[in-house]
């Protein structure tokens, strides 16, 4: 594929928004919710977690691809760009703590 056409596709992709969903877990420990999601290469400037009527929670985000330009691609299967996960939780909660470490972004909630 020549590069006009990768360029088209990517500028295409980007404009229609968030295109994946990183995986998850949810778990729950003596009133402790921990998510835990899978995000490598996940700029922490452009994170966003809400909480919308105490149950609802909206994580939205950008993976970054490193690009090896003197490479030619055999196959590429991560998902990059724009990410957006929505969870829905059986009670109300608030934010405990957040982190990122090794790949994964770890939200802790306590309930309500």
């Amino acid at each position: 594929m020549s590069q006009a056409i990768r360029e088209i596709v990517r500028l295409l992709l980007i404009e229609k928004g968030p295109l994946w969903e990183p995986p998850c877990d949810i778990f729950e420990h003596k009133g402790v919710f921990t998510i835990e999601l899978e995000i490598t290469d996940l700029d922490t400037n452009k994170l966003s977690i809400n909480i919308n009527d105490g149950k609802k929670i909206t994580i939205t985000g950008v993976k970054h691809k490193t690009i090896f330009k003197s490479s030619n691609y055999l196959r590429a299967e991560r998902f990059f760009g724009s990410f957006k996960k929505q969870l829905d939780l059986p009670c109300s909660v608030r934010l405990k703590n957040i982190d990122y470490s090794d790949g994964i972004l770890k939200i802790t909630l306590i309930k309500e």
